[in-house]
């Protein structure tokens, strides 16, 4: 979909690795972008309002992937109880009102429905639906190794080098080995 937006349908400008595309969206170089709720606090910083969310296009099923805070304890800590008493506070609604609510959605969901409908975002119950079809990103050991294969081909996908099928394909098969070792 991506690639087409860029070269069969061009409404898409070609990515360029240092381009800044929440700048380029408030600058208004391009209508929209895909990303999650972490380009708020920028927004928020430069007194950017024109601004709504909505669900990427769906083709066959809907998904969303998320990823999910955690403040855990470790075993070997020296002071688990300072160690909980911190993760207690870090995950409370105190914190996410104040600290992670700007970049993030709030994981409880009295503090997700104060917080949203401050955003600029009209639309903000997406966040909320998204729970609905989302899976929870996978994040192995080897995941910095993985991105950087995912993201080379991505970069073959959106420089028009290769269709995805084929990039994914191939993607796939060298995450597989990854994976193996």
């Amino acid at each position: 979909m991506f690639q087409d937006l860029i070269y069969k349908y061009k409404v898409a400008p070609v990515p360029s690795p240092k381009d800044n595309q929440i700048q380029m969206l408030m600058n208004g170089q391009v209508a929209m972008i895909a990303a999650g709720k972490w380009p708020f606090g920028t927004y928020d910083k430069n007194h950017f309002a024109n601004i709504d969310v909505q669900f990427l296009p769906t083709f066959k099923t809907s998904k969303v992937i998320f990823g999910s805070g955690a403040f855990p304890v470790l075993k070997s800590t020296k002071y688990p109880e300072a160690a909980y008493q911190l993760s207690a506070f870090l995950s409370g609604v105190y914190s996410q009102k104040t600290t992670l609510s700007n970049t993030s959605i709030p994981t409880r969901i009295s503090v997700m429905n104060e917080v949203l409908p401050k955003t600029p975002a009209s639309n903000w119950k997406v966040y909320a639906e998204s729970a609905d079809v989302a899976k929870a990103v996978e994040a192995p050991m080897q995941y910095g190794e993985i991105q950087g294969v995912f993201d080379r081909h991505v970069s073959e996908i959106l420089s028009n080098q290769s269709d995805a099928a084929t990039a994914m394909k191939k993607a796939k098969q060298e995450i597989d080995a990854i994976l193996k070792k």
